[in-house]
């Protein structure tokens, strides 16, 4: 009887954790999915709201491949907030922390072509303070 119960228990576990499985799969697949709809949206003013990510056909200026991803990040207001990163042929050259529309704050991390981060800089405020080369 003891084994029989301990059987349908193991079981039992096995199922919740298949289900468990599943049910996150689902709602990550559902968050990822729906990220891609809302991506460089405005409001009915007309002001940038949310996640934003540029390509170089978005700024033909900046010289990058219309394909490249140059920089991404969340806007509120049509203002950047948090933090925004920075890319050159859609590797990470640096990113950092908007407090207020143009105004870093906190620590700007600075990466080289292969991904390993060189410096961190610190920002109080919109101005530079500090440098720290690794």
């Amino acid at each position: 009887m003891v084994k029989k119960s301990y059987l349908s228990l193991t079981k039992l576990c096995y199922n919740l954790k298949k289900l468990i499985l599943l049910s996150l799969i689902f709602i990550l697949s559902g968050k990822f999915y729906a990220q891609n709809d809302t991506i460089n949206q405005t409001d009915a003013e007309g002001k940038k709201q949310g996640y934003w990510i540029y390509y170089g056909k978005d700024k033909p200026e900046s010289g990058y491949p219309p394909e490249c991803k140059i920089d991404e990040g969340t806007f509120v207001n049509d203002r950047k907030e948090g933090i925004w990163k920075y890319n050159c042929h859609n590797e990470i050259i640096f990113e950092g922390l908007y407090k207020d529309e143009e105004k870093w704050e906190g620590k700007e991390y600075v990466y080289d072509k292969d991904g390993i981060l060189i410096k961190v800089k610190i920002w109080k405020n919109g101005e530079y303070h500090s440098d720290g080369q690794l």
